[in-house]
């Protein structure tokens, strides 16, 4: 710890500052991060329509025979009146995709997003500010190993052409 003190105390005043930028970009940049996350869970999770183009959406159409096929469980295979085949579906296919299907009139609907279609807009607005604050670290950090080589070399230099060594 001592020698951590006085490494601060032997750096110049412009490593100093460099330092200091470095460090408060990094803690900006961290904060930036939990704020977006804490703000993308507990605040915007639920609270906004997002309008997709129409193909990121995957609709399918049940008829009410389907839906009962569906929902029995003694069923390993279910052929869909569509000539498509449901197999292999666990006990988390019934607790989760089931619910998801919805009655409108005398048919069931279920609706999908297509991979990340739903969530890369957010994504991509929460991480640019984070990764425009690590771009400034890496550019401070940089800039900062310059002068601190700089430094060292001068001071080699400095020790060599001293009279008498």
């Amino acid at each position: 710890m001592s020698s951590l003190a006085s490494n601060w105390r032997e750096r110049t005043q412009r490593q100093r500052l460099l330092s200091l930028a470095l460090i408060c970009v990094l803690f900006l940049a961290a904060g930036q991060f939990v704020i977006q996350a804490a703000l993308m869970r507990f605040l915007l999770y639920h609270a906004q329509y997002q309008i997709l183009p129409a193909d990121s959406y995957q609709c399918r159409i049940y008829s009410a025979e389907d839906y009962r096929k569906l929902t029995d469980p003694r069923l390993d295979t279910v052929a869909l009146s569509d000539g498509t085949t449901l197999t292999g579906r666990t006990q988390a296919w019934y607790d989760i995709v089931l619910p998801q299907i919805k009655r409108v009139d005398d048919h069931y609907v279920e609706v999908t997003t297509l991979g990340t279609a739903h969530y890369f807009q957010r994504w991509l607005n929460a991480t640019m500010p984070v990764f425009l604050l690590c771009l400034i670290g890496l550019a401070l950090s940089i800039y900062s190993l310059r002068l601190t080589r700089g430094d060292g070399a001068q001071s080699d230099r400095t020790v060599g052409d001293s009279p008498g060594t």
